[in-house]
């Protein structure tokens, strides 16, 4: 495995619609990016979360940063469709990105299959990872 596909970005506009997906997001989540570029991310989020997936991305796009940017924060192990049809969750980050005249133009997300000990905080969501491999599944 390549350093780039160690590590997942995703990057999403202002409505949530996927403009990058990244060598390391499709090593961990199984999707090409070309199957998913130009969607919105609710489409990998299972029904359940989806309202507050929803609620959260909005307040972070009307607020100009997320819960989860500061180093001292939660991480989020938020879940995703990934392509065998599982829903998995990875330890990652979210932060709102700025354009040069200060506007919120996109928010990055990066994930990574395990977390770095740096990294360890407590979730947002409950963390089940039965098998220890770091694949954590939505039932």
């Amino acid at each position: 495995m390549s350093a780039t596909e160690e590590v997942a970005i995703i990057l999403l506009d202002r409505d949530a619609i996927i403009r990058h997906w990244n060598e390391g997001a499709e090593a961990l989540f199984g999707h090409a990016a070309a199957d998913v570029l130009g969607t919105a991310l609710q489409a990998l989020i299972p029904p359940a979360y989806q309202r507050r997936h929803r609620d959260g991305f909005a307040a972070a796009i009307a607020r100009g940063a997320t819960k989860l940017q500061v180093p001292e924060g939660p991480v989020a192990h938020l879940p995703l469709r990934c392509a065998d049809g599982a829903y998995r969750r990875y330890p990652g980050r979210q932060v709102v990105l700025r354009d040069p005249s200060g506007a919120i133009a996109a928010v990055a997300g990066v994930f990574t299959r395990t977390v770095a000990s740096d990294w360890f905080v407590p979730s947002l969501y409950p963390v089940d990872d039965e098998d220890g491999d770091g694949d954590i599944v939505v039932a």
